[in-house]
């Protein structure tokens, strides 16, 4: 299918065919024409960008989030639409900008409609305080519009026009990407260009609104999202579940989310969100014994979350700097038990014949071979600008690095002071 193919759907054009209402003969004049040029001077009239979710999604934008399978992508979508549907704080920390009372949204589920429905959707209400099934402003779609049913896409865009009855569209969702491309290459540009003539053209009949595509990364997941690098051009907002973890005792789920694009702002920014385990009511038919619960997600601290989140290499590469830490602070304990200066030399020295002890049963070639591996070890823990090893005695522990060091302390020296 060619791109003029979607011409039917250009704004103030019929939905793929359909016949033109007539202009009543009382018809008001046509409206001026949306300015395309602008002299320096008048742009500083122009509104600066509109923020719908608070330094994070703008009024009209195209938004993508894409992550790995299993990674809560759909959560995070379906916080974001409902958020606007029901006018709260997205992820219950991002304001939003909305019609009084919620703006009115469509969720597209090309997958787990049931679930949503019956399951997710009772979850966020539980936990946000809204009446269950209480919003009239999101409507649920079992499937996704697709660009190559044009005839399909024509008739949801003129049920979507009926639901909203004048009313300016909030946010619409399309999860996922590919089934809305019904097999279309992903890594083509003319896919790409479909694919957002076909946003675009939901957008021109529905009075504008947000569209919130949910996509996978590729094979290669450091790259991000797969397919054509059009699809990221065409895109406003860019959302990564960067980094997803789940703990398998608790059944805790802690994301990552990074903005690899925002087009009206700063990109780079990351939040750091973990699911909460609802339960929520049986409805008649359902097993009253069986444990009927979903996720919601809820924010959490950067710390805790990068916490979470450290790969295996990091944890063992912090566990061995602990470790090393405890060394140190019990053989300066044990060198100077009331504080003082020692060399490095010394400190090396100690360490070396405690672990492998002294004598003529010791090799020089074990001696020496020891003695460069603790090396090696202090000077991964030294910092460009201070002295290589650095402690100060501080409620009965030793800590690394100690403030404040005299300049004559600088050379080869360790420095402990007791308070």
């Amino acid at each position: 299918m060619s791109p003029d193919e979607f011409s039917g759907l250009a704004a103030g054009e019929p939905v793929f065919g359909d016949d033109p209402e007539p202009e009543p003969e009382d018809a008001p004049a046509a409206k001026k024409p949306r300015q395309r040029f602008y002299t320096s001077a008048e742009t500083a009239a122009i509104a600066p960008p509109v923020w719908v979710v608070k330094g994070l999604i703008p009024v009209d934008a195209d938004v993508a989030i894409y992550g790995v399978s299993g990674a809560l992508k759909s959560f995070v979508a379906y916080d974001l639409v409902s958020s606007l549907a029901h006018a709260l704080p997205a992820f219950g920390m991002l304001d939003t900008r909305t019609e009084p009372g919620g703006s009115p949204c469509f969720y597209f589920a090309g997958e787990g409609f049931h679930s949503l429905v019956k399951k997710r959707q009772l979850a966020w209400q539980t936990h946000r305080r809204a009446a269950d099934y209480g919003s009239e402003n999101i409507f649920f779609v079992d499937g996704v519009p697709s660009i190559n049913k044009p005839d399909e896409l024509a008739a949801d865009i003129a049920e979507m026009k009926r639901l909203l009855d004048g009313r300016p569209l909030g946010m619409f969702v399309i999860d996922t990407l590919a089934r809305s491309l019904g097999g279309a290459d992903e890594d083509k540009s003319s896919t790409a260009t479909l694919y957002f003539d076909m946003l675009g053209a939901i957008r021109a009949h529905c009075g504008g609104g947000i569209s919130l595509t949910v996509g996978h990364f590729g094979k290669d997941t450091d790259r991000g999202e797969r397919g054509s690098s059009n699809f990221r051009a065409s895109y406003d907002v860019v959302i990564w579940v960067e980094k997803h973890h789940k703990d398998e005792g608790s059944g805790t789920h802690t994301i990552q989310l990074y903005v690899a694009k925002l087009k009206d702002g700063e990109d780079g920014r990351r939040y750091w969100l973990q699911s909460k385990i609802i339960e929520v009511p049986h409805e008649d038919g359902e097993d009253e014994d069986d444990v009927k619960t979903s996720l919601v997600l809820i924010p959490i601290e950067e710390a805790e979350g990068r916490e979470v989140l450290q790969t295996d290499a990091q944890k063992k590469k912090k566990a061995d700097r602990q470790t090393l830490k405890e060394e140190v602070e019990s053989a300066l304990e044990a060198m100077l038990p009331g504080g003082g200066h020692t060399s490095t030399a010394n400190l090396l020295k100690f360490l070396v014949e405690r672990e492998i002890g002294s004598g003529p049963h010791v090799s020089n070639a074990e001696i020496e071979k020891t003695r460069m591996r603790w090396e090696k070890r202090l000077q991964r823990e030294s910092k460009e600008g201070k002295p290589l090893y650095e402690f100060r005695f501080r409620e009965g522990r030793w800590a690394l690095p100690m403030e404040n060091t005299l300049a004559q302390q600088m050379a080869d020296t360790l420095s402990i002071v007791k308070h």
